[in-house]
């Protein structure tokens, strides 16, 4: 199971604090293959907590020394969208923009 090896290498690297696991899962083999290990909060972490699996709040209780247990609930079915914007805009303009504050 996934969770299991991404708790061993947690508890392996001695995390303390938020961690993101990412595996790859080959489709034919069902091989999983470990991809990156990220010590922080991921950007997503309201997907978490709208699915049921409120991150924050738990490593809160963790600071503050509150018993919590492993909560293996959440609900299905949602979906974290991030949106960004390229522009490409004139150099003077955006220097008077972060020197001046002025367009």
């Amino acid at each position: 199971m996934l969770r299991d090896s991404a708790l061993k290498i947690i508890r392996a690297l001695k995390v303390e604090g938020g961690c993101n696991v990412q595996f790859a899962l080959d489709p034919d083999s069902f091989q999983s293959y470990l991809i990156e290990v990220n010590p922080r909060i991921p950007a997503w972490v309201y997907l978490a907590t709208a699915s049921g699996q409120n991150i924050p709040e738990l490593i809160v209780k963790l600071i503050k020394n509150e018993k919590i247990s492993p909560n293996l609930e959440y609900e299905v079915g949602k979906m974290f969208i991030r949106c960004s914007w390229d522009m490409i805009v004139d150099f003077s303009e955006f220097g008077k923009f972060s020197s001046k504050a002025e367009l």
